[in-house]
């Protein structure tokens, strides 16, 4: 029975347990509400049991009779309570099992991690809480994904994680584990492509590995480290290993919210063709970015926001015409509005501001529409003359209502990396998660622009948020009207 991406909704009938010798049950992307029937339990010959994005609510139904079950999804309902313990006992077969984004709570019991046959398992963003217990069978497990992220999940780590040698995806980030991981310990997993630990409570060590040879991860593509405590990691005379740049296949490195001082290894912006995400902001980073940026780049993010960097804003980086976020935010860049960018017409998010930009910002040069641009923040520089008219036409994101949101995605395996940018309203700070394409922002306020205000202004339809304050001319309310 397939009827995902119907219209059908209401309460599901207990009377389906009348369909003895159904084998798959799919009724993803509908609008099913209230308690998934506990009859769901009678038909033993289910298979492959897909009832994500729906409303379903109440209890998770006991599993444990469904003995030829292989492959079951309920992400994105709202799912309460507690998982008892036996709801998935006997359960041989099963492949894989995703609850994830429900509001299920309580302790995650063990006995999920020990299913003969699981390889992906997905608890992610939920309200699991207490402590991880240790789990046995582990040589036998067939585990090559967690995700647990964005619970309440305390204490250490369990060990028994890092001895499953089949794992490639392992995401624990946003919860509150604590303690301190030795990155040795990660050693044995030679097959982990994906390692979150960011937003916990944890340190992360780095001495116990021999030369601090960050190469012995061979399969390693998305790292994300931040709020970790880093230390010595890996040189720490402040500077960001060069073995970074090493990594073969590496797509995300998120080392944001840390203390790294010294210069952006070359590296990193010069060879690395595979990165989608670099994420070094709210570090100590000094120097300036090389211009060096390969044709061949494929950043969709870039965040530097909140370092020491200073020189001019490299050219190159038009080289990276996939970029959607480019945040250059609280450094002492000395240079003149960056045109170049104009080239890149898939650019969402632009940050610039407190630099020591100069000069007018025209580009008289550039044809390039920023299409999907919908913020913009140059506040706090030095920018001189006229706002221009022309620019602001080009963002035409700003003309229409778009009402998604949106993630930058950069691998071949389901991940993705949640968005955030932090946006400056009457002096607050406000941050935003996922970055909503239907909030328009553009704050230009204390710079040295003068002369009138631009009438195209007028035609920003969906724009949020305004900032022109410290503007050389007062707005009069015949000149701008939005």
């Amino acid at each position: 029975m397939n009827l995902s991406n119907t219209n059908f909704s209401g309460k599901l009938p207990d009377a389906i347990s009348n369909l003895k010798q159904l084998s798959v049950l799919d009724l993803s992307n509908c609008q099913f509400i209230e308690t998934l029937p506990i009859s769901i339990s009678d038909l033993t010959h289910l298979v492959h049991v897909v009832l994500s994005f729906n409303k379903f609510t109440g209890p998770l139904p006991s599993f444990k009779t469904l003995k030829n079950l292989t492959y079951l999804s309920l992400l994105h309902n709202n799912l309460l309570g507690t998982i008892p313990t036996t709801h998935f006992d006997g359960l041989e077969s099963v492949l894989i099992i995703n609850l994830g984004d429900n509001s299920l709570d309580g302790k995650i019991p063990v006995s999920l991690f020990t299913l003969p046959s699981l390889q992906e398992l997905t608890l992610c963003h939920n309200g699991f809480d207490s402590q991880l217990d240790e789990f046995p069978n582990i040589s036998s497990s067939k585990l090559q994904l967690i995700d647990l992220s964005s619970n309440k999940l305390q204490g250490p780590i369990p060990n028994s994680i890092f001895h499953l040698e089949g794992l490639r995806f392992l995401q624990l980030s946003a919860n509150e584990f604590s303690g301190t991981i030795r990155l040795d310990m990660v050693q044995r997993l030679q097959n982990l492509h994906t390692l979150g630990l960011s937003h916990n409570k944890l340190s992360v060590d780095i001495t116990f590995i021999d030369d601090h040879d960050l190469s012995s991860f061979p399969s390693m593509k998305y790292l994300s480290l931040a709020s970790c405590n880093l230390g010595e990691f890996p040189g720490f005379q402040g500077k960001i290993h060069e073995a970074f740049c090493n990594f073969s296949y590496l797509r995300l490195l998120d080392l944001s919210y840390n203390s790294f001082n010294d210069f952006i290894p070359m590296g990193l912006m010069k060879r690395n063709s595979t990165l989608r995400v670099l994420n070094l902001a709210e570090n100590k980073l000094q120097g300036y970015i090389s211009d060096t940026i390969s044709s061949s780049h494929n950043l969709r993010f870039l965040n530097l926001n909140g370092n020491l960097l200073g020189g001019v804003i490299p050219s190159s980086l038009a080289n990276c015409q996939s970029l959607q976020v480019l945040n250059l935010g609280s450094n002492q860049f000395s240079d003149r509005f960056p045109c170049f960018l104009r080239n890149i017409s898939t650019l969402r998010v632009l940050i610039l501001r407190s630099n020591k930009l100069n000069g007018p910002i025209p580009c008289p040069h550039n044809t390039g529409n920023w299409e999907m641009l919908h913020i913009v923040d140059l506040a706090s520089n030095n920018s001189t003359g006229l706002l221009p008219g022309p620019v602001l036409r080009s963002w035409t994101k700003m003309l229409a209502d778009h009402i998604f949101a949106y993630y930058v995605t950069s691998n071949q395996f389901g991940g993705r990396y949640l968005n955030s940018v932090t946006i400056v309203v009457k002096g607050v700070q406000m941050k935003l998660i996922k970055i909503p394409t239907i909030f328009t922002s553009l704050d230009v306020s204390s710079n040295h622009f003068e002369g009138p205000i631009p009438q195209e202004l007028a035609s920003l339809s969906t724009l949020y948020f305004l900032n022109l304050s410290t503007f050389s001319q007062a707005i009069s309310p015949h000149q701008l009207e939005i």
